[in-house]
């Protein structure tokens, strides 16, 4: 079962990551990165039911909305950060979400059974879904990459 889904959320991933770097987009990258992030922490939604099945979309449709934000983040990146400064930046920003997964992993494994699988589950969604409610309403933000302008920020 732990295979099915780490499968259905892989699938999810690789599909909407050859997509998303293999075309351009007419809506800002900070539009689509608020967009993705709103999206992926419903996605988590359909994890609630505790069905098989539900837990398969739910986990498809989370790779599928949140395999681009990497891309179009680092898109993001490159114009942003000056080019003398990305080694020591994107070194940086790696080691800190290297380190995200250990530690999110950990903190989960003391939380899961002290408040149960239906509060995870929620919070999770609220965590990966609330900063791209939050970062819609920061115009800069949203207007981010925006094609028409061919600027970056």
């Amino acid at each position: 079962m732990y295979g099915r889904l780490l499968g259905a959320m892989a699938l999810g991933e690789v599909t909407s990551a050859f997509v998303a770097g293999s075309r351009t987009f007419v809506w800002p990258l900070g539009t689509l990165i608020c967009a993705g992030q709103i999206a992926a922490g419903a996605a988590l939604v359909l994890l609630l039911p505790e069905r098989l099945w539900t837990a398969m979309l739910g986990l498809l449709l989370f790779g599928a909305v949140s395999a681009p934000l990497t891309i179009w983040a680092q898109t993001l990146r490159m114009h942003v950060i000056p080019e003398r400064m990305r080694g020591r930046v994107f070194a940086l920003l790696r080691m800190v979400m290297q380190s995200g997964a250990p530690i999110g992993g950990a903190a989960a494994g003391v939380l899961l059974p002290l408040v149960g699988l239906t509060k995870m589950i929620t919070f999770s969604a609220l965590v990966v879904g609330v900063p791209g409610l939050l970062g819609a309403r920061v115009r800069a933000l949203r207007a981010a990459g925006d094609p028409r302008t061919r600027q970056p920020t």
